[in-house]
């Protein structure tokens, strides 16, 4: 059972006891020299209970853990663990939007453990509190990225100290990988039981909470930050653009020219769009990774764009060489202009392609990009107006090519705030 029992005493001499207890309290104070700190804080730590456990969860990346914390509802709960009966925040997340868990949180819950059931709270505890325990880069950032730190109340019990930590892990950074330590001054019992409630939870989820982030999050909280257009198809060039612009919150003009030299591997790949981005490398590596992006650098990518995916070259290019198709408005190195072609494409709207590498007949010297970016007028972040012009050549392939670049665009750059501040303070700045 969950919940401590004490066993019955048989009949004692209590005034024995008493002079017992005093002869002891007399040489301990004697022994201390009549201090007491030490022997109180043995006390402490006799009562204290310690667990540590680790374990994984297949198929979730951790942003959607980070945006679990904010966003959970009974129904999310019951389909990660039908032992949950009732959900109810106490105090909700003032600005559930953003990823990383917000402190002075508060839900309860009753769940039964162990076959009973019980009344659990749950508050979340302000970063700082386990600053000492967790990777500092965490700070660098508007919010934690890879731990939640909570204290756990069953019923009329001692609280019990939760520190989640996780990363993304597997060969393709498709998992997570939790590092969790419980701490109380209550029973043992009751943490090793909320351990195993806490681990199950965390592993339900795996069936279903990617799905669900992208629904809820990346389409109907990420799109509608920004807009985009698609041009009609010019019939004297044989092409159309996407035309996108949006506001990029908690970033600053520097870091997103920093980025284009640095995306290095997949792992930071994901970080951009942990859904769309599939595998990523360079052909050409930047030869001298700073604020401008290198001309000639060459980056080999997988993504989805839409429900098909493409394998995209995308080589950094000189608009000294070749006159972009748009206006460089922006000095540099506020800007981003590069050549792009198709390699291959893996799927068709979710059907493998049986030739993914065939070489596409779509030009490459026809499909460019132009990124421009300046302060946004809030003074939070950057605006970014992006222009893909594009063959139509592509249309014969993926008729809502158009539309679904669009949506992808937003869905990559609104995931910037959760993971480019810390990375460009921490390696780019020294912090």
């Amino acid at each position: 059972m969950l919940t401590a029992r004490l066993r019955p005493t048989e009949p004692v001499a209590y005034s024995a006891i008493i002079k017992c207890l005093i002869v002891i309290t007399l040489f301990q104070l004697a022994a201390c020299g009549g201090k007491t700190d030490s022997a109180t804080a043995s006390t402490s730590e006799t009562l204290q209970q310690s667990k540590k456990l680790a374990l994984s969860v297949a198929d979730v990346r951790p942003e959607a853990f980070s945006w679990l914390w904010n966003n959970q509802t009974l129904a999310i709960l019951q389909h990660a663990n039908p032992a949950i009966e009732s959900f109810q925040w106490v105090f909700e997340p003032d600005n559930p939007h953003d990823l990383g868990y917000e402190a002075n949180t508060e839900y309860k819950i009753t769940a039964k453990i162990d076959g009973t059931l019980h009344d659990i709270s749950v508050r979340y505890n302000p970063p700082a509190s386990v600053s000492e325990r967790v990777d500092s880069i965490n700070f660098l950032g508007h919010r934690p990225f890879s731990f939640l730190a909570m204290s756990v109340y069953i019923d009329q019990e001692p609280a019990i100290d939760v520190l989640i930590q996780y990363t993304a892990a597997g060969e393709r950074y498709l998992n997570s990988n939790f590092e969790i330590e419980l701490t109380s001054e209550g029973s043992a019992e009751v943490v090793e039981s909320y351990a195993n409630f806490l681990s199950d939870t965390l592993r339900g989820t795996s069936s279903f909470l990617s799905a669900q982030f992208d629904d809820d999050y990346l389409m109907k909280e990420l799109l509608p930050r920004g807009e985009y257009e698609v041009t009609p198809v010019d019939l004297s060039t044989g092409v159309f653009k996407v035309i996108a612009v949006q506001d990029i919150k908690y970033i600053s003009p520097d870091m997103l020219a920093w980025w284009w030299d640095h995306i290095n591997n997949l792992e930071r790949y994901r970080f951009w769009q942990p859904i769309d981005h599939d595998a990523f490398h360079y052909e050409v590596v930047p030869s001298n990774p700073d604020l401008q992006y290198d001309i000639g650098a060459t980056q080999i990518i997988r993504e989805y764009i839409g429900a098909s995916l493409m394998t995209l070259s995308i080589a950094g290019a000189d608009p000294d060489v070749i006159v972009p198709p748009t206006a460089l408005t922006e000095p540099r190195p506020y800007y981003f202009y590069s050549l792009n072609g198709i390699e291959g494409i893996q799927e068709f709207n979710g059907i493998v392609n049986p030739l993914p590498s065939v070489v596409s007949i779509i030009p490459t010297s026809q499909n460019q990009l132009v990124h421009q970016w300046k302060p946004s007028e809030s003074g939070e972040g950057v605006t970014l107006h992006s222009t893909f012009t594009l063959s139509a050549a592509v249309l014969a392939i993926q008729p809502t090519f158009g539309d679904d670049l669009g949506r992808h665009v937003m869905r990559e750059f609104q995931m910037m705030p959760y993971f480019l501040p810390r990375l460009y303070r921490r390696e780019w700045m020294g912090e």
